[in-house]
């Protein structure tokens, strides 16, 4: 599972503009990643933000790795699962983020995390972003 060893992102994929029924169940600026498809917000020119097209393709690799309609069914349910998936992603998104802004990202998806647009998937701004910067000195990210 990705979780003990880093997730390689994957390079087939399809950048699609979020449907209809996507936009009834996430927030607007969310994007979203169902194997092989990413979902972008409308409105948005997508290849202008390699850093987060880096990060949906780590879940695109979780989902090959774990069954798409398993990840899918966990990341739902599981507040832990869901924080868990979005750790590794993060720091790839921040390892593609210039340094100067890295922080603010961080803090960004610490209160995210703990927030309800990751439905609280952390306890705590906190340990959102404690969690977010044990995985970056791991993966040897600076911040």
């Amino acid at each position: 599972m990705c979780a003990t060893a880093f997730c390689e992102p994957m390079d087939d994929f399809i950048l699609s503009p979020k449907p209809w029924w996507l936009k009834m169940v996430t927030k607007d600026w969310q994007w979203v990643t169902i194997e092989p498809r990413i979902y972008y917000p409308t409105g948005i020119e997508p290849l202008n933000y390699p850093a987060i097209i880096e990060h949906e393709k780590v879940h695109l690799s979780q989902q090959k790795k774990t069954g798409k309609y398993y990840w899918i069914f966990k990341y739902i349910i599981s507040r832990n699962f869901r924080l868990e998936q979005e750790i590794e992603p993060i720091i790839i998104e921040l390892s593609n983020t210039p340094l100067d802004a890295r922080k603010n990202l961080a803090a960004r998806y610490a209160r995210s995390l703990s927030g309800s647009a990751y439905y609280r998937a952390a306890k705590s701004y906190d340990l959102a972003l404690e969690s977010i910067l044990t995985k970056a000195r791991e993966m040897g990210v600076e911040y």
